[in-house]
């Protein structure tokens, strides 16, 4: 009848309760009783990242062959290595006497202009100069991907120092989200240069060294052996990250052991990263230390007369620049091209989340609080030991993620205080103000720093040689890095470049003062306006320097 019937003895009476049967609303949904699974945890960080790693490639890889305009003599040169390394393995440079040398085979570090470098870089773009070709977008390309690939390796790295909190995935997203569209990241993002790629495989190796506790036995050493290889590429990469990475590992073995919060057991497998580290580590700090970066001999606080005090004096001067309000929030480096117009380090609209997830780094015993601290105050001493251009943010790169990471703390803290959606969307709307900063920032540098990214030499070329096809055409040597300008626009076979060395070039080098025949034409820098707008003059060879120029090349507005 659709109802039980209940009966109940009490004492020598019988009594009868009808108790109707439930019935349960249409509307009414039952909380489960247990934590979401596994596989739904993935599937809603899944659905987190992948909308953010979208927007992290969009902001590097929009229009990268165009934006930064021209091609900065950095990235000729590694764009026309990568090619020689992968047709031939061997470099061929002009060494600082004037002599054509050819490298070894596979040289673990490369010659720009007499400078030791690492060829990591450009290793990595071998392969896709190789196999696309040799522009401003293929010699870009590993940049933009080590950059978006940082965003989600913060990610990564923030789910393990959130591990078994709450709010770890809220903590992840922000920590993503701010790297995903921080404009100064965006900008070495979007240009050759080394440096970009330290961020990732730091952040990666961290990540994976601070998941082996959770990891079976089955596989822990050879995860470890792979963390231990990225924190060594992160060494090798870029000079001032051989001082650097080595105290933010030890800030890593002060967070995981100093207050024992893994189990001793789990990290007896870890030694062959260890020993990997260890044994890279010291080798490169030794090669930088006794003369394998000269330029870092010249630039160092030590140079000159100051001696020791003095040196320890500017360093510590310096190391406080790099926290100065106006470098790390406002305006960031003085360098165009190490900073975005409307943003420091630290995006404006991140900011106070910062200063909160600075705050919460006082409690030490809270997962991740040693690391993230040690990491902040490790990323500016190298920069700090240089005398020129600082604040530098190319130098203090490693400063990323690790401010973002700082934010996503303050983050998680308003949603400690209020709510997790209250902070979520709070958070999301610095993120989409800072995206159109960025955005807008980008744009307006096309006509703004034209010059930073010297515009105008290979355009020059490609109009010199189109009205004069027969030549003799040349480049004047007054440009930096002038014969790697014409290899990268000329492209000849890297055999023959090892072979013949200079002379395979149609382009001359053009020193002030020097002779070409009849009819040539010459491109050289418009120093009146070179500065400010990039502008070169191609002239022909009349002698008379106040003829009008055949044509003069300007950046598009």
């Amino acid at each position: 009848m659709g109802e039980d019937f209940v009966a109940v003895k009490a004492r020598t009476s019988v009594r009868i309760r009808i108790v109707p049967e439930p019935v349960a609303h249409p509307h009414w949904r039952a909380m489960p009783s247990q934590p979401p699974s596994e596989s739904a945890y993935t599937a809603t960080l899944l659905r987190i990242a992948v909308p953010l790693l979208l927007v992290a490639a969009a902001l590097r890889f929009w229009s990268l062959g165009s934006v930064p305009p021209g091609l900065f003599r950095d990235e000729v040169e590694k764009g026309w290595t990568a090619l020689e390394l992968w047709q031939t393995g061997r470099q061929g440079y002009v060494a600082t006497d004037g002599t054509f040398v050819v490298s070894r085979l596979l040289p673990v570090f490369t010659d720009a202009v007499g400078v030791k470098t690492s060829a990591v870089y450009q290793y990595m773009t071998a392969p896709v100069v190789g196999l696309f070709g040799l522009s401003p977008f293929t010699t870009r390309f590993v940049a933009a991907l080590a950059g978006t690939l940082t965003a989600l390796m913060a990610m990564l790295l923030a789910l393990q120092l959130a591990r078994g909190e709450p709010k770890a995935a809220l903590f992840a997203a922000a920590a993503m989200a701010f790297c995903a569209v921080s404009p100064t990241h965006v900008l070495f993002s979007r240009w050759a240069q080394q440096g970009v790629t330290v961020p990732l495989f730091l952040t990666a190796g961290l990540a994976l060294a601070m998941s082996l506790p959770a990891m079976g036995e089955r596989h822990r050493r050879a995860a470890a052996a792979l963390a231990g290889l990225l924190l060594a590429l992160a060494c090798y990469a870029y000079a001032p990250a051989r001082l650097v990475v080595p105290l933010v590992v030890g800030g890593l073995l002060l967070e995981l052991r100093l207050w024992r919060r893994e189990p001793a057991a789990a990290w007896r497998f870890a030694w062959p990263g260890a020993a990997i580290f260890a044994v890279a580590a010291c080798a490169l700090v030794v090669f930088t230390l006794t003369g394998g970066s000269e330029r870092l001999g010249r630039i160092s606080v030590f140079a000159g007369d100051r001696g020791v005090a003095g040196g320890a004096l500017h360093f510590v001067a310096n190391y406080a620049k790099h926290f100065d309000p106006r470098f790390l929030f406002l305006f960031g480096d003085a360098n165009p091209r190490h900073a975005m117009p409307l943003a420091g380090i630290v995006a404006w609209a991140e900011t106070p989340f910062f200063l909160a997830g600075l705050a919460t780094l006082a409690n030490l015993r809270r997962r991740g609080s040693v690391l993230l601290l040690v990491w902040l105050l490790a990323a500016p001493v190298a920069a700090a030991l240089t005398n020129d251009g600082v604040p530098h943010a190319l130098r203090s790169i490693l400063l990323f993620p690790v401010v973002h990471l700082i934010a996503a703390r303050g983050v998680v803290l308003l949603a400690e205080r209020t709510s997790p959606r209250v902070a979520a969307t709070c958070a999301g709307a610095c993120c989409l103000a800072t995206l159109a900063l960025c955005v807008v920032a980008m744009k307006t540098k096309v006509a703004r720093d034209a010059a930073s990214w010297q515009y105008g030499v290979l355009e020059a070329m490609d109009a010199m040689w189109r009205a004069n096809p027969q030549g003799p055409n040349a480049l004047g040597a007054e440009v930096p890095y002038a014969h790697y300008y014409v290899l990268f626009f000329e492209r000849p076979s890297a055999a023959a470049w090892h072979e013949e060395g200079p002379a395979v070039l149609r382009t001359a080098i053009l020193a002030p003062g020097g002779t070409m025949p009849e009819g040539a034409l010459v491109a050289r820098p418009n120093y009146d306006l070179f500065g400010r707008a990039g502008e070169l003059d191609v002239r022909g060879l009349s002698g008379d320097e106040t003829a009008p120029p055949v044509m003069t090349i300007r950046p598009a507005r």
